[in-house]
């Protein structure tokens, strides 16, 4: 049968062009509750105490649910790691509901759950958090400077990982180059904003020890492997399911910790309940894009044709990354709070499918003697292959 060329019919078009989707919220349930999260005003702070009475003593609030209350009914407090690695510690991750330290503004430090939203929010709003401040870090370059303060206290380090990767001769691609042009860019963080934020909705059977939970995911399967982990559940006697989805951008491309805290909560209360991410939420709690800050120059020939392309990705500082150029050996660094190797991988996707090598890097002991911490990187390519790349990468 011949598909390339022909006509895809799209199956789903019908009922959403007329309304009739299905989303998270659009999913009702006999004696649904709905849940709020009491979310951390601290990009970083010890949680001393929280009084959630005058809450509790609201009427049609069902519960208030602390990281104490939780860890009892789940199997570990902390989310497992959504992408395995032998490389990296078991320390990174958030937790369902955080129980002593908060890390960033919008983390979850209690639920709320209530015979409706309104009034589960208007019950988080009187939680009341005690809250010691600590020393905070708000970007990838603050946060690589060995004497400002951790993400985590529990962290021995702001650099997640460390790993090489390396090809070619950097001093031969730009030696003969006829003109270098150099150009300094950034990019600023930003989120996915879907139309539909995240949801969750979760109804627990207890005479068949069965959990079904529908959520506005794009990583359904994980989902199911999460909760069976953390629920400590038999696959088997768990089932997800993702509705119609309204955007998701990579944003709902990993599980999140209200998606194992909301089916939790449904099996601990005995009854179904639905939680619906709002917009500031999205703005706080969903995953976002990392601060970049890259140093350009590009090698030609006398006819402007490429020889290649070095980029230095500064995360302390475009002068340090200028100053430890001048060296010849370079570094890469992201911080635990904002590691991803997503960046490197579009970088090396790309060159790869133009079969452009990367290129060679310093060593750390010389970038610390020029620039005083780890905080740089370089790409570089050329078309003939005769370039210097990434060799020491640290996340």
């Amino acid at each position: 049968m011949r598909i390339v060329g022909t006509r895809a019919r799209r199956i789903e078009d019908p009922a959403l062009l007329r309304g009739a989707g299905r989303y998270a919220d659009d999913i009702e349930l006999p004696g649904l509750a709905h849940a709020a999260f009491v979310r951390s005003p601290h990009a970083h702070a010890l949680i001393r105490s929280i009084d959630s009475a005058a809450a509790r003593a609201m009427p049609e609030v069902v519960a208030v649910l602390t990281a104490k209350d939780l860890e009892k009914h789940l199997t570990r407090l902390r989310m497992p790691l959504g992408f395995p690695s032998a490389s990296l510690p078991d320390h990174i991750t958030p937790f369902v509901l955080t129980p002593r330290e908060a890390c960033f503004v919008g983390e979850a430090v209690a639920m709320v759950i209530a015979e409706s939203r309104q009034v589960a929010e208007d019950a988080a709003a009187a939680v009341s958090v005690d809250c010691e401040p600590l020393p905070a870090v708000v970007n990838c370059v603050a946060a690589l400077d060995p004497k400002g303060p951790p993400v985590r206290q529990e962290a021995p380090s702001n650099v997640l990982t460390r790993f090489n990767i390396g090809y070619g001769d950097c001093a031969r691609a730009f030696g003969g180059a006829a003109h270098v042009f150099k150009e300094t860019l950034s990019q600023h963080r930003g989120g996915a904003h879907p139309i539909e934020g995240r949801g969750v909705v979760a109804r627990y059977e207890a005479g068949e020890d069965r959990m079904t939970v529908w959520s506005s995911t794009q990583m359904a399967h994980d989902l199911w492997i999460m909760l069976a982990d953390l629920l400590g559940m038999a696959e088997d006697r768990i089932r997800v399911a993702a509705p119609d989805v309204g955007g998701g951008f990579g944003a709902k491309f990993l599980v999140y910790p209200e998606e194992i805290a909301v089916p939790a909560a449904a099996r601990l209360l005995g009854r179904p309940v639905k939680w619906i991410e709002d917009r500031l939420e999205h703005f706080l709690a969903s995953i976002q894009e990392r601060d970049q800050y890259w140093d350009m120059e590009l090698a030609v020939d006398s006819q402007a044709r490429i020889l290649g392309l070095r980029g230095r990705l500064a995360v302390v500082g475009v002068q340090q990354v200028r100053d430890a150029a001048k060296r010849g050996k370079l570094k890469i660094a992201l911080v635990a709070s904002d590691a991803s190797q997503n960046s490197l991988d579009k970088i090396t996707g790309l060159l790869e499918a133009r079969r452009v090598p990367l290129v060679h890097a310093f060593s750390a002991a010389e970038l610390g003697e020029v620039a005083g911490r780890e905080a740089v990187a370089v790409v570089g390519v050329t078309d003939a292959g005769l370039a210097a790349g990434i060799k020491e990468v640290v996340f």
